[in-house]
């Protein structure tokens, strides 16, 4: 299988989840739509976080490197910074659209009984 399908495979499957568990979809939801809502918000979480560790290894090596301060390794400090604060954010509350992202994470929170 090339790798760009099993990209779109995984891409298919993320939307179908977010599809499935969108707020506005039924009024309440089931064990299934329950269950997969925990599990999207737990695949989330170990994604982003995971990115965001290897976000801390990038800074971590480029400032245990024994090379001079240059604009190249600064640009590549602040990247790293604001790419680790952007996979955080989005780990905690998820990412929205239309709406802000931290509405629709109380509503999700709300509708599925989500405590974290």
């Amino acid at each position: 299988m090339p790798l760009w399908f099993g990209i779109l495979i995984v891409i298919a499957i993320a939307c179908l989840f977010v599809w499935y568990i969108y707020p506005d979809r039924a009024s309440s939801p089931s064990f299934l739509r329950k269950y997969m809502a925990i599990s999207w918000v737990i695949i989330r979480r170990v994604v982003c976080f995971s990115a965001a560790i290897l976000g801390l290894f990038i800074i971590y090596i480029v400032l245990a490197s024994n090379e001079e301060i240059t604009l190249k390794l600064i640009f590549t400090l602040v990247i790293s910074l604001v790419l680790l604060s952007g996979f955080v954010f989005i780990g905690i509350v998820g990412f929205a659209k239309d709406e802000s992202m931290l509405d629709l994470y109380k509503r999700i929170k709300k509708k599925y009984g989500l405590r974290w």
